[in-house]
């Protein structure tokens, strides 16, 4: 009887030591992988929202350039015209120029301000995801 009881008491802890073990192991490693794949995650979505970030301000200050210079290329041209014929016509299309210039460059202000607000929305979810899911 004492044998039985022996036999009884040490297989239950070899099988509570096994189980301990087992449930370390895999939830070690569960959690270690399941951590690397949450900050890939994270870290892939930082990298996609500043590319698309980055590439909404090349688009849009691209779009600024070319239309500033065609509007400054009009506006020389009927500008050089209009000298011909009037000051007050030059003056006009001047002043015109200014403010066209004025608006491309806040297009190309709000273009780099979205690309930041891009770039951190993307930080915002890497951290998130390798500070809460490590």
């Amino acid at each position: 009887m004492v044998f039985f009881a022996a036999a009884g008491f040490l297989a239950a802890v070899v099988f509570f030591a096994a189980g301990f073990l087992a449930a370390v192991v895999f939830f070690a490693a569960a959690g270690f992988l399941a951590a690397v794949v949450f900050f890939a995650a994270g870290f892939l979505a930082a990298v996609v929202f500043f590319a698309a970030g980055f590439l909404a301000a090349v688009v849009f200050f691209a779009a600024g350039f070319f239309a500033a210079v065609a509007f400054f290329a009009a506006a020389g041209f009927l500008a050089a015209g209009a000298l011909r014929t009037a000051g007050f016509l030059a003056a006009v299309f001047r002043a015109a120029a200014v403010l066209a210039a004025g608006f491309f460059a806040a297009v190309r202000e709000a273009a780099g301000f979205l690309a930041g607000a891009f770039f951190a929305a993307g930080f915002r979810v890497a951290v998130f995801a390798k500070v809460v899911l490590l």
